[in-house]
């Protein structure tokens, strides 16, 4: 277990280099919902937790993706204005 809180942790995927895990953290309760990516170890210890992009709380649970180089992600967020899902690469 990596993480264990009262947070959901969703789409977690893991980068290119095998060292890094994308994933997707939310709380409706808490208004929460970031895109992280992980580096860890090889025991799955965490050595460095970095938020990459803020999403909507209404956002639907997030499926990541990395692009094949593992310099981007492409995740699914809300937009409010829109009333629609769209895809966001960062």
């Amino acid at each position: 277990v990596i993480y264990s809180d009262d947070f959901d942790y969703v789409g977690s995927q893991w980068g290119p280099d095998k060292q890094s895990v994308a994933y997707q953290k939310r709380s409706v309760e808490q208004s929460v919902c970031e895109i992280r990516v992980a580096k860890v170890n090889a025991e799955a210890r965490i050595l460095q937790d970095e938020l990459i992009a803020k999403c909507n709380i209404n956002a639907i649970n997030s499926n990541i993706d990395w692009s094949p180089d593992g310099k981007y992600l492409l995740y699914t967020d809300w937009q409010e204005d829109k009333m629609i899902n769209s895809l966001v690469m960062v």
